[in-house]
């Protein structure tokens, strides 16, 4: 996989767009902010009008979008990338959405002889500039082989959860964790500084 399209480059996806063309991929990008596109090209990439045009001739099309509406968009809509991508590439979402839309992207792909992997990340704006991200991916285990030394490219831990939907699902229950346990901080905090004496 040499070809990499990259739908989406606000300060996630341009990090790890970014670290892509380093390691000496041809990344075609394409997102609504002229400028995130600008920065990238200045790195060597290069820029697409629309999904459907950043996916021709890719053997690889990753996602980083902020909300379901706007990934269903660029995969299955008029310019979504399923209107041109080749039979065998492989889809990769970074997307944090839910496992529901995930599986109905990845049917949709499918149908068109394409593959697809959810792979929300943690480890924020540093690990993506730094390549240290934790994947969390869901999809067929083999896919996952044959993508994994480009996504090496990005991430210093790459766990394989299950099938379709099993990363989104790993992530939507690592969040609730994390909200859990600062709401839990919060309240010992308030509790620790009513019961201080003054």
């Amino acid at each position: 996989m040499k070809n990499v399209a990259f739908i989406g480059v606000g300060k996630m996806g341009a990090e790890m767009a970014s670290r892509l063309v380093a390691a000496g991929f041809k990344v075609t990008v394409f997102d609504p902010n002229d400028a995130a596109v600008k920065a990238l090209v200045s790195k060597g990439a290069a820029a697409a009008s629309n999904p459907k045009a950043a996916a021709e001739g890719a053997d690889a099309v990753m996602f980083s979008l902020p909300t379901p509406a706007i990934l269903r968009a660029a995969v299955t809509g008029p310019e979504g990338v399923l209107n041109s991508v080749s039979k065998g590439a492989v889809l990769v979402d970074f997307s944090t959405v839910d496992p529901e839309t995930t599986k109905e992207l990845a049917k949709a792909a499918a149908s068109k002889g394409v593959e697809f992997l959810d792979s929300p990340v943690s480890g924020g704006v540093a690990g993506a500039a730094n390549g240290k991200l934790v994947l969390m991916v869901g999809g067929d285990a083999a896919v996952l082989e044959r993508a994994t030394p480009m996504l090496n490219n990005l991430a210093g831990r790459i766990v394989h959860c299950g099938p379709i939907g099993a990363g989104q699902l790993t992530k939507l229950s690592h969040n609730l964790i994390v909200a859990i346990n600062t709401v839990a901080l919060g309240e010992a905090g308030v509790t620790t500084q009513r019961a201080a004496p003054s």
